[in-house]
């Protein structure tokens, strides 16, 4: 293997290891709170009933504000209930 080649191969290691480091920090920002508000606006978004006449086809931030602090609630009772589970 020429010099020039290992030198290619080694910088490609550095950065691999360098966006692989990035992606990690990224992941911890993420918390559980915000991985069960992402789960529960996954269901409400799949809702038909619980979308008609708010958001298809809607572009009020007022209505889609609701719905984002709707998934955090329930991200919140998730947690919560998680709590409880744990204490006992």
């Amino acid at each position: 293997m020429t010099e020039e080649l290992e030198k290619k191969l080694y910088k490609m290691e550095l950065d691999r290891d360098y966006y692989r480091a990035e992606v990690e920090v990224l992941m911890q920002k993420e918390s559980l709170r915000d991985m069960f508000a992402a789960k529960a606006l996954q269901g409400i978004m799949s809702n038909d009933d619980l979308l008609k006449g708010s958001i298809n086809g809607s572009s009020d931030i007022k209505v889609k504000a609701a719905i984002s602090k709707d998934a955090y609630e329930l991200a919140d009772a998730m947690l919560a209930a998680r709590e409880t589970k744990e204490a006992k």
